[in-house]
């Protein structure tokens, strides 16, 4: 495992963004008395189990620390100190040359004791995100299934969701106590949405959607999934025209020979087109869910609200896989352009990111 200390831990973890940074540290120190927790652990290695995973941009100095060529990695960064933060940690990445040995030297654990973990380590680096719901759904179809503790959104993230959620449930909220007179009572509702989602309080609209308190608890984790990726959306969506407009129009630094021309010219008609047909699907399969949301609010209808939440998971691969590549294509195009827009691109290095682009938002068709 790297030498390298990471001294911004503390800041990682207050800014933490639910897609891309998985905290068990701050699981552990959140559940650890949790029954469900301690019967149902991600890892069965208890230093593991406290470890931050993080979705990770490869940097140039990096790229010679794994086999083959990657743009994103997953790092497992083991703090020093678990109770102080700022002590910093070590890391490896996932994949990179010798992880195995890496691993077992760095835990202190022979290879039979962590096989097990490894495998899993190496399905989280197969999952396109961090993304919660897209993970829950990318483990359970392998047959891990965790306590539901590792699948919240992080605190950062439910800080900014909090103003939407509450204009998203204000026709809920309207519908079950009236005039909302109360300004308290939409974010008081909102905060159990995003966070407590077995809370008893909720029992009236688990009776009115007449679930089982199983059946609803699954239904509210899928429902916090849906407002999630409502507002992952919204969030995603100013920065759109003006991305696709740089990767239009900017020009890149070198000599571009003919074959690079035409490739240019080629990936960038692809990525236009990919990017509309990935949103267009998107805005689909949540246009479905404000469907059933309205048959409940407006119709006083809860039948298609609950079945929707019964079969919400099946869109969860779908949803998060393509917001992860839309996200992946506006973090990384504003992060490396943010001053230029992309003119200081040489040429090799604009056809290598947008081939990247490219790959990651292609997606079979979505099949009901």
């Amino acid at each position: 495992m790297a030498n390298n200390k990471i001294r911004a831990l503390s800041e990682l973890e207050k800014t933490a963004s639910t897609a891309r940074v998985l905290n068990l540290r701050a699981i552990h120190r959140k559940n650890s008395l949790d029954p469900e927790y301690l019967a149902q652990p991600l890892f069965r290695n208890q230093t593991l189990n406290r470890a931050i995973i993080v979705k990770h941009r490869v940097r140039d100095n990096e790229r010679h620390d794994f086999p083959l060529p990657k743009t994103t990695a997953t790092k497992i960064i083991i703090p020093i100190d678990h109770e102080n933060l700022n002590a910093g940690g070590q890391y490896a990445f996932v994949g990179q040359n010798n992880f195995t040995n890496i691993m077992v030297d760095t835990l202190n654990v022979d290879l039979k004791n962590l096989s097990y973990d490894l495998e899993v380590l190496t399905m989280i680096d197969q999952c396109s995100s961090l993304d919660p719901f897209l993970l829950r759904e990318h483990l359970s179809r392998q047959g891990i299934k965790p306590a539901y503790c590792y699948f919240d959104v992080t605190e950062s993230d439910n800080g900014k969701m909090l103003s939407f959620t509450k204009s998203e449930i204000a026709p809920l909220v309207s519908k079950s106590v009236g005039q909302i007179n109360n300004e308290l009572y939409p974010e008081i509702l909102s905060r159990k949405l995003l966070s407590d989602y077995s809370d008893d309080s909720l029992n009236p609209l688990r009776e009115t959607l007449q679930m089982s308190p199983s059946e609803f608890r699954e239904g509210i984790f899928c429902w916090k999934a849906f407002l999630y990726y409502k507002w992952q959306l919204q969030t995603l969506k100013p920065d759109l025209p003006n991305i696709v407009r740089q990767i239009s129009k900017a020009v890149p630094r070198g000599i571009m020979d003919p074959f690079k021309q035409n490739y240019l010219s080629r990936v960038r008609r692809s990525l236009r087109r990919r990017m509309a047909g990935v949103l267009a699907n998107i805005q689909d399969m949540i246009a479905i869910y404000d469907r059933a949301y309205v048959a409940l609010t407006r119709d006083n209808d809860p039948k298609p609200f609950k079945q929707f939440l019964l079969n919400a998971p099946k869109f969860f691969n779908a949803l998060g896989e393509r917001l992860a590549a839309i996200a992946h294509v506006v973090t990384y195009w504003s992060h490396r352009t943010a001053a230029t827009g992309g003119s200081d691109l040489m040429i090799d290095e604009m056809l290598e990111m947008f081939r990247d682009f490219d790959q990651g938002l292609t997606f079979d068709a979505i099949v009901d």
